[in-house]
């Protein structure tokens, strides 16, 4: 299963700034749920899924699941901000195909 990383630092304002992008590799398991266990004592609480909209050939779209977002407070007790993980995963398809 590939996964990908986005961190995201949510500001005080609620404003949210990018600061770094794993690209796209290989995760250690294609077990959603070890996958799902080891970002959540990484990164902390699950707080959100990611969704993506997969157009049906109808006009249609079918929203799927294709990742979660944790969230971390800044350690430290003056400072208010938030980190958040986007954890995005493309499992096997099979055939040497990959989602």
């Amino acid at each position: 299963m590939r996964v990908k990383e986005t961190y995201i630092e949510v500001d005080e304002s609620g404003r949210r700034l990018i600061y770094g992008d794993s690209g796209w590799y290989e995760g250690f398991t294609s077990s959603l749920k070890e996958l799902f266990r080891a970002c959540q004592r990484e990164f902390g609480k699950c707080v959100s899924k990611v969704y993506l909209e997969v157009p049906m050939g109808d006009g249609t779209y079918d929203t799927r699941p294709c990742g979660w977002v944790f969230e971390k407070r800044a350690d430290e007790k003056t400072d208010q901000r938030v980190f958040e993980t986007w954890i995005e995963y493309a499992p096997d398809l099979g055939d040497g195909l990959r989602g």
